[in-house]
């Protein structure tokens, strides 16, 4: 057993249940909190019979202090939602955090780099907008995201920053969230959004991911592109979307190809540069606005529900998790580090199903049915 895995866990099982060291103490009989504090630094070891005791205690099993495919109050999430209860998200949640938990142990036992190099913004809730949309010009220009950065962006997440983007079956109204469980991040997306969406909250999301530190983001946020009412974290997010998807210079250039034309044909002009740039009409019009191709006035009379085309309505969905994933779960389950049926529970899948994401993203499986 992992020693400091199941010290971990013991603070963390108690810290959830509430429970002081000293209360502890006496649950668990021995002599004092200083005992269980020696425990949870790892100064002490944990007999196997307190080990018992402690899981009758915390009402889990006892498989719960040693799982490496289990995570206990280790994993932050940030959902994008719209209209969707939070017992939904969080039932989600539950499942979201096995796919981190498998993915995170089977490369620390493959060998492979579990941390992400994910670089920090100077931003914080003081910043300006026009702040956080100049950084996200620049992390463009810094990752070589070329003339159009969304169809680049999810490529340079994973092979740059080593943030591992999956795309998921998601409830409807749910469309990603920003992860981080140790030092690895992940991005989760709906994949069956539009490619705008998809695109939008993978640059949203790599903010939160650079700023968490100084500026947690919330749990359960709402979509609103450019509503006033959400926190400024979120509008700064927002703005830095906008920055890092449609810099000034692409975009002068393709303002320059399509210049802006008289007033009636505004919305057919402002879809025809969001194609282009693969972002959703609402999210160009407002980056118009920023600079200065648009007043403001004249913007807040295009209704945005003209410009919510649906992009990319023709075009098939991604493949489900990710290349990288597919092949770290084949690579585990090849070399017998887990069995195929703890890998389709794990997964929220049955084994034909299990069998099925192999032979989408053709790979062998590593198993017969």
């Amino acid at each position: 057993m992992d020693a400091s895995r199941i010290r971990r866990r013991i603070a963390a099982f108690r810290e959830r249940a509430g429970i002081s060291q000293v209360d502890l103490a006496r649950a668990l009989g021995v002599k004092d909190r200083q005992i269980i504090s020696n425990i949870e630094t790892g100064e002490r070891k944990v007999s196997a019979d307190e080990l018992v005791r402690l899981a009758d205690i915390f009402d889990v099993e006892l498989s719960a202090f040693s799982d490496p495919y289990r995570v206990v109050d280790e994993a932050s999430f940030s959902w994008r939602r719209n209209e969707v209860p939070e017992q939904t998200i969080q039932e989600f949640e539950n499942q979201a955090v096995n796919w981190l938990a498998l993915y995170r142990h089977l490369s620390r036992t493959a060998g492979e780099p579990v941390n992400s190099l994910v670089p920090k913004l100077d931003i914080t809730e003081k910043s300006s907008f026009e702040d956080a949309a100049s950084e996200g010009e620049s992390i463009a220009a810094q990752f070589d995201l070329g003339a159009v950065p969304a169809l680049s962006l999810e490529q340079a997440l994973d092979e740059k920053l080593n943030v591992l983007v999956l795309q998921i079956d998601a409830p409807d109204g749910i469309s990603g969230a920003a992860c981080r469980l140790g030092g690895l991040n992940f991005v989760l997306v709906n994949r069956s959004e539009s490619p705008a969406r998809r695109a939008f909250n993978l640059a949203h999301e790599l903010f939160h991911l650079a700023t968490w530190d100084q500026m947690p983001p919330a749990h359960i946020e709402n979509v609103r592109l450019r509503a006033n009412g959400n926190p400024r974290p979120e509008q700064l997010a927002n703005a830095f979307a906008s920055g890092l998807l449609m810099p000034r210079k692409p975009m002068e250039a393709l303002i320059n190809q399509h210049p802006k034309p008289e007033a009636a044909e505004h919305i057919a002009w402002i879809m025809t540069l969001a194609n282009a740039m693969g972002v959703s009409g609402p999210a160009m019009k407002w980056r118009l606005v920023d600079l200065g191709y648009l007043p403001r006035a004249q913007a807040k009379r295009i209704d945005d529900e003209k410009l919510r085309l649906n992009h990319g309505a023709n075009s098939h969905a991604p493949l489900p998790f990710s290349p990288r994933f597919v092949e770290r779960l084949r690579w585990g389950l090849e070399h017998g580090r887990l069995t195929v049926r703890r890998a389709a529970g794990l997964m929220g899948m049955t084994i034909d199903a299990l069998h099925a994401l192999f032979t989408e993203h053709d790979v062998p499986a590593p198993f017969d049915l």
